[in-house]
């Protein structure tokens, strides 16, 4: 089973560089392993999604804007019948889930069976910056395991 991480962030732009920070320490730990390529981008969700493709498995890593739920990691997934529906707001310059109906309207080939979203709240607004503020900094290792479970859970191919 061929799996993708994704960490979406931009690196400049603080805390929001949350989920590239969990690749790197992914790539500490899970480096060389043929079933698995890691991903940092802080380019748009379609990009995001269109380095699915082809892959079984999928799993997102990002910061989310989120004052309401202040407090740790969720986690979602879906899978392609998960599409129809209303499209959630979302940060970057669009929607995942808007760019996922989009490669399923151009008949896309392979979209992954299941796509994981691993996040992390951040306050607002984004400050640009080369590092994670403290607090955000210490999420990464909870997202690196979070991660690694999601990895590890699929029997290698």
């Amino acid at each position: 089973m061929r799996q993708i991480v994704v960490g979406w962030g931009n690196p400049v732009a603080g805390d929001d560089a949350l989920g590239c920070a969990v690749v790197r320490r992914l790539a500490e730990r899970l480096g060389g392993r043929r079933d698995l390529d890691l991903v940092s981008t802080a380019r748009g969700a379609l990009h995001v999604a269109e380095a699915m493709l082809g892959y079984d498995r999928a799993i997102v890593v990002d910061a989310r804007l989120d004052e309401s739920d202040p407090e740790g990691l969720h986690r979602s997934s879906l899978c392609p019948s998960d599409l129809d529906g209303p499209t959630p707001r979302a940060g970057h310059d669009g929607s995942l889930i808007g760019a996922l109906r989009a490669l399923c309207a151009l008949r896309a080939e392979r979209l992954p069976d299941e796509i994981v979203l691993l996040s992390w709240p951040i306050s607002g607004p984004i400050r640009w910056a080369e590092c994670l503020s403290p607090s955000v900094a210490g999420a990464v290792e909870a997202l690196a395991r979070a991660a690694m479970r999601e990895v590890e859970e699929v029997p290698v191919a």
